[in-house]
């Protein structure tokens, strides 16, 4: 089910108390980035719910929002989101791992307590204000997973919970927490067989879960030029368009390259003066 971004014209913002409170046969939903609040037991009891996205348009999450979900196994709550109700999470237990962003600062007593089946709770940024039964009842052997650079995290343990240092959040890592992969993936790993390695996705803002062999940059032809249009943002990371008319010999001589927008989206062309020519995009690691 995909809540609508507006009604009769006016964006909605808020998911309401109980609003879908024991709708025992919603499988997914789809929050859209307008909505900047769940409130409590908005999904309470959605027993059959198996996953969950929190855009980073919502601010808080709240108390018991999605407590008792038997089914909920994956819950993606993008950087953005700064609190977390009690109990918001609390007995699904389903639940194996969670990231929490870098911009939560609050999390609210039990807030995943219960949960099972949950292993480890990766952090990306410092510390945030926490009850101490936040993790009560998790599965044997959970732990806090934390960067070494980050603060408030103590070893071997914290609020009572066994702890694990990632050492530095470098951006790969931290990137790579929050996609709820290992922080130390091999860059040229493929897990899901589809031709784009981690790193690839990592510099063109792509999701490595999904099969991107589709959504990686492809050149064509527009008023007589060549073109590729690609993410360029992240730091570090250097983007090289590069053109050749034999697929031998590669150089970016005469490749025009835009600056990038407000998306960090740039375009490299190319003038098509001889029959054949051919342009990509080499992404080099720092």
């Amino acid at each position: 089910m995909a809540i609508p971004a507006s009604i009769v014209g006016k964006p909605v913002t808020i998911i309401g108390n109980e609003a879908f409170r024991d709708c025992t046969g919603l499988t997914r939903v789809l929050i859209p980035a307008s909505v900047t609040s769940i409130e409590d037991f908005a999904f309470y009891d959605c027993s059959s719910l198996t996953g969950i996205t929190i855009p980073a348009g919502v601010i808080d999450i709240g108390s018991y929002a999605f407590a008792l979900c038997d089914s909920l196994a994956s819950v993606r709550i993008a950087d953005g989101v700064v609190s977390m109700g009690e109990g918001a999470f609390y007995g699904c237990a389903k639940l194996a791992q969670v990231t929490i962003p870098a911009s939560i600062i609050s999390i609210g007593e039990s807030a995943f307590a219960y949960c099972s089946a949950l292993l480890k709770a990766s952090f990306t940024g410092n510390a945030p204000v926490m009850g101490k039964t936040v993790f009560d009842g998790c599965a044997s052997g959970f732990t806090v997973d934390y960067f070494g650079d980050k603060t408030g995290f103590a070893s071997p343990k914290s609020l009572g919970y066994a702890t694990f240092n990632m050492v530095a959040g470098t951006p790969f890592a931290t990137w790579l927490v929050e996609k709820s992969l290992p922080y130390n993936a091999n860059p040229q790993d493929d897990p899901n067989g589809d031709g784009v390695n981690l790193f690839m996705a990592y510099a063109l803002n792509l999701e490595p879960a999904q099969d991107l062999n589709g959504s990686m940059p492809r050149a064509v032809y527009v008023s007589g030029r060549m073109r590729i249009t690609f993410y360029a943002g992240r730091v570090g990371v250097t983007y090289i368009p590069e053109s050749s008319t034999n697929l031998v010999d590669w150089s970016s001589d005469n490749v025009t390259i835009s600056a990038p927008d407000a998306n960090q989206v740039r375009t490299a062309s190319v003038t098509m003066t001889v029959p054949s020519r051919y342009l990509r995009l080499r992404v080099v690691a720092p």
